[in-house]
Protein backbone atom coordinates (compact mmCIF):
# COMPACT_ATOMS: atom_id res chain seq x y z
CA UNK A 1 0.00 0.00 0.00
CA UNK A 2 1.18 3.49 -0.84
CA UNK A 3 -0.90 5.82 1.31
CA UNK A 4 0.07 7.60 4.49
CA UNK A 5 -1.64 9.57 7.24
CA UNK A 6 -0.85 13.29 7.40
CA UNK A 7 -1.54 15.40 10.49
CA UNK A 8 -3.70 12.66 11.95
CA UNK A 9 -6.79 13.35 9.84
CA UNK A 10 -5.77 13.11 6.18
CA UNK A 11 -5.02 9.90 4.32
CA UNK A 12 -3.08 10.67 1.16
CA UNK A 13 -2.58 8.18 -1.69
CA UNK A 14 -0.05 8.98 -4.43
CA UNK A 15 -0.97 8.02 -8.00
CA UNK A 16 1.13 7.15 -11.01
CA UNK A 17 0.10 10.46 -12.59
CA UNK A 18 1.98 12.33 -9.82
CA UNK A 19 -1.31 13.40 -8.28
CA UNK A 20 -2.56 12.62 -4.77
CA UNK A 21 -5.94 11.21 -3.85
CA UNK A 22 -6.86 12.87 -0.56
CA UNK A 23 -9.29 11.38 1.96
CA UNK A 24 -10.26 13.37 5.05
CA UNK A 25 -10.98 10.78 7.73
CA UNK A 26 -13.11 13.17 9.81
CA UNK A 27 -15.29 14.68 7.07
CA UNK A 28 -15.23 11.96 4.44
CA UNK A 29 -14.06 14.41 1.75
CA UNK A 30 -12.45 12.65 -1.21
CA UNK A 31 -10.73 14.44 -4.09
CA UNK A 32 -7.66 14.53 -6.31
CA UNK A 33 -4.97 17.12 -5.59
CA UNK A 34 -2.71 18.18 -8.46
CA UNK A 35 0.42 17.88 -6.38
CA UNK A 36 2.67 15.27 -4.84
CA UNK A 37 2.05 13.68 -1.49
CA UNK A 38 4.87 15.64 0.13
CA UNK A 39 3.05 18.91 -0.65
CA UNK A 40 -0.30 17.92 0.88
CA UNK A 41 -1.26 19.55 4.18
CA UNK A 42 -4.33 19.89 6.33
CA UNK A 43 -5.22 23.25 4.76
CA UNK A 44 -5.79 21.52 1.43
CA UNK A 45 -9.31 20.41 2.31
CA UNK A 46 -10.57 23.63 3.91
CA UNK A 47 -12.13 24.83 0.65
CA UNK A 48 -14.60 21.95 0.85
CA UNK A 49 -15.93 23.23 4.18
CA UNK A 50 -17.43 19.87 5.04
CA UNK A 51 -18.52 19.43 8.66
CA UNK A 52 -17.13 16.45 10.58
CA UNK A 53 -19.21 13.28 10.39
CA UNK A 54 -20.69 12.19 13.68
CA UNK A 55 -19.68 8.57 14.22
CA UNK A 56 -21.01 7.84 17.68
CA UNK A 57 -22.94 4.82 18.90
CA UNK A 58 -25.06 4.76 22.04
CA UNK A 59 -23.55 2.49 24.66
CA UNK A 60 -26.72 0.43 24.65
CA UNK A 61 -29.72 0.11 22.36
CA UNK A 62 -33.16 -1.44 22.74
CA UNK A 63 -33.38 -4.95 21.33
CA UNK A 64 -35.76 -5.21 18.36
CA UNK A 65 -35.70 -8.82 17.22
CA UNK A 66 -36.40 -9.69 13.60
CA UNK A 67 -34.32 -12.79 12.81
CA UNK A 68 -33.34 -15.98 14.61
CA UNK A 69 -30.26 -17.93 13.54
CA UNK A 70 -30.15 -21.53 14.76
CA UNK A 71 -27.27 -23.91 15.45
CA UNK A 72 -29.07 -26.75 13.70
CA UNK A 73 -25.98 -28.93 13.81
CA UNK A 74 -23.02 -28.46 16.12
CA UNK A 75 -21.05 -30.91 14.05
CA UNK A 76 -19.89 -31.05 10.44
CA UNK A 77 -18.92 -33.54 7.75
CA UNK A 78 -15.98 -31.36 6.64
CA UNK A 79 -12.74 -30.34 8.36
CA UNK A 80 -12.08 -26.90 6.89
CA UNK A 81 -8.68 -25.68 8.00
CA UNK A 82 -9.73 -22.09 8.75
CA UNK A 83 -12.94 -22.97 10.63
CA UNK A 84 -13.41 -20.72 13.67
CA UNK A 85 -15.95 -23.16 15.17
CA UNK A 86 -13.66 -26.13 15.78
CA UNK A 87 -14.88 -28.20 12.83
CA UNK A 88 -18.39 -26.92 13.37
CA UNK A 89 -18.68 -28.21 16.95
CA UNK A 90 -18.25 -24.87 18.78
CA UNK A 91 -16.40 -26.98 21.33
CA UNK A 92 -19.62 -28.78 22.21
CA UNK A 93 -19.52 -32.55 22.82
CA UNK A 94 -23.30 -32.99 23.13
CA UNK A 95 -26.49 -31.63 21.54
CA UNK A 96 -24.85 -32.12 18.16
CA UNK A 97 -28.13 -32.09 16.22
CA UNK A 98 -31.20 -30.02 17.01
CA UNK A 99 -34.35 -32.11 17.41
CA UNK A 100 -37.85 -31.02 16.46
CA UNK A 101 -38.95 -30.46 20.05
CA UNK A 102 -36.09 -28.03 20.56
CA UNK A 103 -37.07 -26.13 17.40
CA UNK A 104 -40.71 -26.04 18.53
CA UNK A 105 -39.81 -24.81 22.02
CA UNK A 106 -37.60 -22.08 20.59
CA UNK A 107 -40.33 -20.92 18.21
CA UNK A 108 -42.99 -20.73 20.93
CA UNK A 109 -40.60 -18.64 23.03
CA UNK A 110 -39.89 -16.33 20.09
CA UNK A 111 -43.63 -15.86 19.52
CA UNK A 112 -43.83 -14.50 23.08
CA UNK A 113 -41.31 -11.86 22.01
CA UNK A 114 -42.60 -11.35 18.45
CA UNK A 115 -46.33 -12.21 18.41
CA UNK A 116 -46.55 -11.83 14.63
CA UNK A 117 -43.60 -14.21 14.20
CA UNK A 118 -39.95 -13.61 13.28
CA UNK A 119 -39.18 -12.09 9.90
CA UNK A 120 -36.46 -14.61 9.08
CA UNK A 121 -35.04 -17.89 10.38
CA UNK A 122 -31.59 -19.08 9.35
CA UNK A 123 -30.42 -22.69 9.73
CA UNK A 124 -26.73 -22.61 10.54
CA UNK A 125 -24.02 -25.01 11.62
CA UNK A 126 -21.75 -26.83 11.59
CA UNK A 127 -23.55 -28.38 8.66
CA UNK A 128 -27.33 -27.88 8.98
CA UNK A 129 -28.25 -30.46 6.31
CA UNK A 130 -27.09 -33.15 8.73
CA UNK A 131 -30.30 -32.18 10.55
CA UNK A 132 -32.52 -32.09 7.46
CA UNK A 133 -35.37 -34.28 8.75
CA UNK A 134 -35.86 -32.16 11.88
CA UNK A 135 -35.60 -28.96 9.82
CA UNK A 136 -38.21 -30.29 7.40
CA UNK A 137 -40.56 -31.15 10.27
CA UNK A 138 -40.08 -27.72 11.83
CA UNK A 139 -40.73 -25.83 8.58
CA UNK A 140 -43.98 -27.74 8.05
CA UNK A 141 -44.95 -27.01 11.67
CA UNK A 142 -44.43 -23.25 11.19
CA UNK A 143 -46.33 -23.31 7.88
CA UNK A 144 -49.26 -24.93 9.67
CA UNK A 145 -49.19 -22.21 12.37
CA UNK A 146 -49.16 -19.64 9.59
CA UNK A 147 -52.40 -21.13 8.23
CA UNK A 148 -54.16 -21.71 11.55
CA UNK A 149 -52.93 -18.79 13.70
CA UNK A 150 -52.18 -16.23 11.00
CA UNK A 151 -48.58 -15.67 12.10
CA UNK A 152 -46.04 -14.31 9.66
CA UNK A 153 -44.33 -16.92 7.49
CA UNK A 154 -40.62 -16.19 7.93
CA UNK A 155 -38.02 -15.95 5.20
CA UNK A 156 -36.17 -19.27 5.38
CA UNK A 157 -32.38 -19.14 5.06
CA UNK A 158 -29.60 -21.70 5.25
CA UNK A 159 -25.80 -21.59 5.18
CA UNK A 160 -24.45 -24.97 4.03
CA UNK A 161 -21.34 -26.53 2.57
CA UNK A 162 -23.48 -28.05 -0.19
CA UNK A 163 -21.98 -31.54 -0.04
CA UNK A 164 -25.18 -33.22 1.24
CA UNK A 165 -27.62 -31.75 -1.28
CA UNK A 166 -29.72 -34.24 -3.22
CA UNK A 167 -32.87 -33.94 -5.29
CA UNK A 168 -35.22 -34.44 -2.32
CA UNK A 169 -33.55 -31.70 -0.28
CA UNK A 170 -33.26 -29.33 -3.25
CA UNK A 171 -36.95 -29.66 -4.13
CA UNK A 172 -38.02 -29.10 -0.51
CA UNK A 173 -35.81 -26.02 -0.19
CA UNK A 174 -37.09 -24.66 -3.49
CA UNK A 175 -40.75 -25.34 -2.65
CA UNK A 176 -40.35 -23.36 0.58
CA UNK A 177 -38.47 -20.46 -1.05
CA UNK A 178 -35.27 -20.95 0.94
CA UNK A 179 -32.45 -18.48 0.46
CA UNK A 180 -29.36 -20.66 0.35
CA UNK A 181 -25.68 -19.76 0.67
CA UNK A 182 -23.24 -22.54 -0.23
CA UNK A 183 -19.65 -22.23 0.97
CA UNK A 184 -17.05 -22.75 -1.78
CA UNK A 185 -13.70 -21.03 -2.12
CA UNK A 186 -12.89 -20.74 -5.80
CA UNK A 187 -11.64 -23.34 -8.29
CA UNK A 188 -10.76 -26.86 -7.29
CA UNK A 189 -7.03 -26.11 -7.13
CA UNK A 190 -7.53 -23.63 -4.29
CA UNK A 191 -10.85 -24.67 -2.73
CA UNK A 192 -9.58 -28.14 -1.85
CA UNK A 193 -6.56 -26.74 -0.02
CA UNK A 194 -8.67 -25.60 2.92
CA UNK A 195 -12.15 -27.08 2.47
CA UNK A 196 -11.58 -30.79 3.02
CA UNK A 197 -13.34 -34.01 3.94
CA UNK A 198 -11.93 -36.11 6.80
CA UNK A 199 -10.68 -38.30 3.96
CA UNK A 200 -8.58 -35.74 2.11
CA UNK A 201 -8.45 -37.93 -0.99
CA UNK A 202 -12.04 -36.85 -1.72
CA UNK A 203 -12.65 -33.51 -3.41
CA UNK A 204 -15.11 -31.07 -1.81
CA UNK A 205 -15.14 -29.02 -5.02
CA UNK A 206 -16.09 -32.02 -7.17
CA UNK A 207 -18.84 -32.98 -4.73
CA UNK A 208 -20.36 -29.49 -4.70
CA UNK A 209 -19.98 -29.21 -8.48
CA UNK A 210 -21.98 -32.42 -8.91
CA UNK A 211 -24.66 -31.19 -6.51
CA UNK A 212 -24.83 -27.77 -8.18
CA UNK A 213 -25.70 -29.55 -11.43
CA UNK A 214 -28.74 -30.96 -9.62
CA UNK A 215 -29.57 -27.47 -8.27
CA UNK A 216 -29.46 -26.01 -11.77
CA UNK A 217 -31.52 -28.89 -13.16
CA UNK A 218 -34.20 -28.18 -10.54
CA UNK A 219 -34.14 -24.49 -11.55
CA UNK A 220 -33.28 -23.39 -8.00
CA UNK A 221 -31.25 -20.23 -7.38
CA UNK A 222 -28.54 -20.30 -4.71
CA UNK A 223 -25.68 -18.01 -3.69
CA UNK A 224 -22.06 -18.76 -2.88
CA UNK A 225 -20.06 -17.61 0.14
CA UNK A 226 -16.33 -17.78 -0.53
CA UNK A 227 -13.72 -17.52 2.25
CA UNK A 228 -10.13 -16.95 1.17
CA UNK A 229 -7.15 -17.80 3.37
CA UNK A 230 -3.37 -17.76 3.01
CA UNK A 231 -3.15 -20.91 0.81
CA UNK A 232 -5.40 -19.20 -1.77
CA UNK A 233 -3.23 -16.08 -1.87
CA UNK A 234 -0.04 -18.15 -2.09
CA UNK A 235 -1.24 -19.42 -5.48
CA UNK A 236 -2.86 -16.20 -6.70
CA UNK A 237 -1.41 -14.48 -9.78
CA UNK A 238 -2.08 -11.02 -11.19
CA UNK A 239 -5.30 -10.79 -13.19
CA UNK A 240 -6.81 -14.05 -11.91
CA UNK A 241 -9.73 -12.41 -10.10
CA UNK A 242 -12.01 -12.85 -13.12
CA UNK A 243 -10.99 -16.52 -13.34
CA UNK A 244 -11.71 -17.00 -9.63
CA UNK A 245 -15.22 -15.56 -10.06
CA UNK A 246 -15.88 -17.50 -13.27
CA UNK A 247 -14.98 -20.80 -11.59
CA UNK A 248 -17.94 -20.25 -9.23
CA UNK A 249 -20.48 -18.60 -11.52
CA UNK A 250 -19.95 -21.37 -14.07
CA UNK A 251 -21.37 -23.82 -11.52
CA UNK A 252 -24.67 -21.93 -11.57
CA UNK A 253 -24.48 -19.62 -8.55
CA UNK A 254 -26.59 -16.45 -8.83
CA UNK A 255 -24.26 -14.43 -6.60
CA UNK A 256 -20.77 -14.88 -5.13
CA UNK A 257 -19.78 -13.12 -1.91
CA UNK A 258 -16.12 -13.01 -0.88
CA UNK A 259 -14.75 -12.97 2.66
CA UNK A 260 -11.15 -12.95 3.91
CA UNK A 261 -10.13 -15.35 6.69
CA UNK A 262 -8.09 -13.94 9.58
CA UNK A 263 -6.12 -17.01 10.64
CA UNK A 264 -2.78 -15.19 10.46
CA UNK A 265 -1.56 -11.80 11.61
CA UNK A 266 0.40 -9.63 9.20
CA UNK A 267 3.50 -10.21 11.35
CA UNK A 268 3.20 -13.92 10.51
CA UNK A 269 2.65 -13.45 6.79
CA UNK A 270 5.52 -13.36 4.33
CA UNK A 271 6.08 -10.27 2.21
CA UNK A 272 5.01 -12.32 -0.82
CA UNK A 273 1.67 -13.30 0.73
CA UNK A 274 1.03 -9.72 1.85
CA UNK A 275 1.67 -8.46 -1.68
CA UNK A 276 -0.69 -11.12 -3.07
CA UNK A 277 -3.48 -9.98 -0.72
CA UNK A 278 -3.01 -6.41 -1.98
CA UNK A 279 -2.87 -7.62 -5.58
CA UNK A 280 -6.17 -9.48 -5.16
CA UNK A 281 -7.73 -6.30 -3.70
CA UNK A 282 -6.53 -4.25 -6.68
CA UNK A 283 -7.84 -6.79 -9.19
CA UNK A 284 -11.23 -6.86 -7.43
CA UNK A 285 -11.51 -3.07 -7.46
CA UNK A 286 -10.48 -2.80 -11.13
CA UNK A 287 -12.85 -5.59 -12.20
CA UNK A 288 -15.81 -3.99 -10.42
CA UNK A 289 -15.09 -0.42 -11.53
CA UNK A 290 -14.77 -1.52 -15.16
CA UNK A 291 -18.32 -2.91 -14.90
CA UNK A 292 -19.72 0.08 -13.00
CA UNK A 293 -18.16 2.60 -15.37
CA UNK A 294 -18.59 0.84 -18.70
CA UNK A 295 -21.50 -1.54 -18.18
CA UNK A 296 -21.58 -5.29 -17.78
CA UNK A 297 -22.98 -7.93 -15.45
CA UNK A 298 -23.89 -5.88 -12.37
CA UNK A 299 -24.69 -9.00 -10.34
CA UNK A 300 -20.97 -9.82 -10.34
CA UNK A 301 -19.92 -6.60 -8.63
CA UNK A 302 -18.59 -7.36 -5.15
CA UNK A 303 -20.48 -6.25 -2.06
CA UNK A 304 -17.10 -5.32 -0.56
CA UNK A 305 -16.43 -2.72 -3.26
CA UNK A 306 -20.02 -1.46 -3.31
CA UNK A 307 -20.01 -0.95 0.46
CA UNK A 308 -16.93 1.27 0.33
CA UNK A 309 -18.37 3.26 -2.60
CA UNK A 310 -21.71 3.76 -0.85
CA UNK A 311 -20.11 4.82 2.42
CA UNK A 312 -17.72 7.24 0.72
CA UNK A 313 -20.43 8.85 -1.41
CA UNK A 314 -23.33 8.95 1.06
CA UNK A 315 -21.20 9.54 4.20
CA UNK A 316 -23.43 7.03 5.97
CA UNK A 317 -20.92 5.06 7.97
CA UNK A 318 -21.24 2.06 10.24
CA UNK A 319 -18.77 2.54 13.05
CA UNK A 320 -19.35 -0.59 15.05
CA UNK A 321 -21.61 -3.49 15.86
CA UNK A 322 -24.65 -3.97 18.06
CA UNK A 323 -24.76 -7.77 18.39
CA UNK A 324 -28.12 -9.14 19.41
CA UNK A 325 -30.07 -6.01 18.50
CA UNK A 326 -31.98 -7.52 15.58
CA UNK A 327 -30.71 -11.11 15.44
CA UNK A 328 -30.15 -13.78 18.08
CA UNK A 329 -28.39 -17.13 17.77
CA UNK A 330 -30.12 -20.14 19.34
CA UNK A 331 -28.03 -23.15 20.41
CA UNK A 332 -28.65 -26.85 20.88
CA UNK A 333 -28.71 -26.54 24.65
CA UNK A 334 -31.47 -23.94 24.53
CA UNK A 335 -29.35 -20.83 25.06
CA UNK A 336 -29.33 -17.53 23.19
CA UNK A 337 -26.28 -15.54 22.09
CA UNK A 338 -25.96 -12.33 20.05
CA UNK A 339 -24.42 -14.27 17.13
CA UNK A 340 -22.64 -17.51 16.23
CA UNK A 341 -19.21 -15.95 16.78
CA UNK A 342 -20.06 -14.88 20.31
CA UNK A 343 -21.38 -18.38 20.93
CA UNK A 344 -18.05 -19.84 19.84
CA UNK A 345 -16.24 -17.64 22.36
CA UNK A 346 -19.08 -18.06 24.91
CA UNK A 347 -19.42 -14.30 25.24
CA UNK A 348 -22.54 -12.36 26.16
CA UNK A 349 -25.12 -15.09 26.65
CA UNK A 350 -28.59 -13.53 26.48
CA UNK A 351 -31.12 -14.72 29.03
CA UNK A 352 -34.61 -15.34 27.67
CA UNK A 353 -36.21 -13.44 30.56
CA UNK A 354 -34.01 -10.44 29.73
CA UNK A 355 -35.21 -10.49 26.14
CA UNK A 356 -38.80 -10.71 27.35
CA UNK A 357 -38.28 -7.70 29.63
CA UNK A 358 -36.87 -5.48 26.87
CA UNK A 359 -33.15 -6.16 26.91
CA UNK A 360 -30.81 -3.23 26.26
CA UNK A 361 -28.04 -4.55 24.00
CA UNK A 362 -24.42 -3.46 24.42
CA UNK A 363 -22.82 -1.76 21.41
CA UNK A 364 -19.18 -1.79 20.28
CA UNK A 365 -17.74 1.34 18.70
CA UNK A 366 -14.57 1.12 16.60
CA UNK A 367 -13.77 4.75 17.31
CA UNK A 368 -12.99 4.02 20.95
CA UNK A 369 -11.25 0.63 20.64
CA UNK A 370 -7.60 0.20 19.69
CA UNK A 371 -6.17 -0.44 17.19
CA UNK A 372 -9.34 0.45 15.25
CA UNK A 373 -9.66 3.98 16.60
CA UNK A 374 -6.39 5.06 14.95
CA UNK A 375 -7.08 3.30 11.62
CA UNK A 376 -8.00 5.44 8.61
CA UNK A 377 -10.54 2.77 7.55
CA UNK A 378 -12.39 2.75 10.86
CA UNK A 379 -15.58 4.26 9.37
CA UNK A 380 -15.48 2.10 6.25
CA UNK A 381 -14.42 -1.31 7.57
CA UNK A 382 -16.55 -4.34 6.69
CA UNK A 383 -14.61 -7.00 8.59
CA UNK A 384 -14.44 -5.67 12.14
CA UNK A 385 -16.20 -7.93 14.63
CA UNK A 386 -16.41 -7.54 18.43
CA UNK A 387 -16.58 -11.32 18.86
CA UNK A 388 -13.34 -12.09 17.07
CA UNK A 389 -11.53 -8.79 16.55
CA UNK A 390 -10.13 -7.12 18.48
CA UNK A 391 -11.85 -8.46 21.61
CA UNK A 392 -11.08 -12.12 20.98
CA UNK A 393 -8.36 -12.25 18.33
CA UNK A 394 -4.71 -13.16 18.42
CA UNK A 395 -4.25 -11.24 15.20
CA UNK A 396 -5.45 -7.63 15.59
CA UNK A 397 -3.64 -6.80 12.34
CA UNK A 398 -4.75 -9.75 10.27
CA UNK A 399 -5.07 -10.51 6.56
CA UNK A 400 -8.57 -9.03 6.72
CA UNK A 401 -7.14 -5.70 7.93
CA UNK A 402 -4.51 -5.73 5.19
CA UNK A 403 -7.12 -6.50 2.55
CA UNK A 404 -9.54 -3.86 3.86
CA UNK A 405 -6.90 -1.13 3.77
CA UNK A 406 -5.68 -2.14 0.32
CA UNK A 407 -9.18 -2.34 -1.14
CA UNK A 408 -10.01 1.08 0.27
CA UNK A 409 -6.98 2.62 -1.46
CA UNK A 410 -7.79 1.15 -4.86
CA UNK A 411 -11.49 2.03 -4.58
CA UNK A 412 -10.71 5.58 -3.40
CA UNK A 413 -8.39 6.24 -6.35
CA UNK A 414 -10.84 4.89 -8.94
CA UNK A 415 -13.80 6.67 -7.32
CA UNK A 416 -11.99 10.02 -7.13
CA UNK A 417 -11.28 9.81 -10.86
CA UNK A 418 -14.91 9.03 -11.67
CA UNK A 419 -16.09 11.93 -9.52
CA UNK A 420 -14.10 14.38 -11.66
CA UNK A 421 -16.24 13.53 -14.71
CA UNK A 422 -19.87 14.50 -14.08
CA UNK A 423 -21.19 12.79 -17.23
CA UNK A 424 -19.48 9.54 -16.29
CA UNK A 425 -20.58 9.93 -12.67
CA UNK A 426 -24.30 9.95 -13.58
CA UNK A 427 -24.15 6.54 -15.25
CA UNK A 428 -21.81 5.24 -12.55
CA UNK A 429 -24.22 6.17 -9.75
CA UNK A 430 -27.13 4.44 -11.47
CA UNK A 431 -25.07 1.27 -11.88
CA UNK A 432 -24.04 1.39 -8.21
CA UNK A 433 -27.68 1.67 -7.16
CA UNK A 434 -28.73 -1.23 -9.39
CA UNK A 435 -25.87 -3.47 -8.24
CA UNK A 436 -26.65 -2.68 -4.59
CA UNK A 437 -30.29 -3.70 -5.06
CA UNK A 438 -29.23 -6.99 -6.62
CA UNK A 439 -27.04 -7.81 -3.62
CA UNK A 440 -29.83 -6.99 -1.17
CA UNK A 441 -31.89 -9.73 -2.80
CA UNK A 442 -29.15 -12.33 -2.80
CA UNK A 443 -26.90 -11.84 0.21
CA UNK A 444 -27.57 -13.75 3.44
CA UNK A 445 -26.47 -12.06 6.67
CA UNK A 446 -25.12 -14.77 8.96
Amino acid sequence: MKGQIINGNIYAIPTEEKQTVVFDIKTGALFIAEKGISDINSDEIQKYNIPPILCDLPEKIQQNLYKVSIASAETCNLRCKYCYAESGTYGNTKHKLMDFENYRKMFINILDLIPEGPGAICFFGGEPLLDFEAIKQFVLYVKNLHRTDNIRLPIWEMVTNGTLLDEEKILFLKENNFQISISLDGPKSTNDLCRIFPDEKLSVFDCVKENMAKVVQCDFSVSCGSTLDVPFFAQYQEGEYATYLASLYELGFRYVGTNIASTQGTDQMSAEISSKVELFARDMADYDFDILENGGCLSRVSNLVLTIINRLTTKKYEVGCIPGANIVFYTGDGKYYPCHLMYESRKKEIKYDDMKNGLMVESYNRNVIEPCSSCHCRNLCMFWCPAMFPVNSDHPNSATCLFQKALFEFVAVRLARVMENQDKMINFVENVKSASEIIKRYKIED
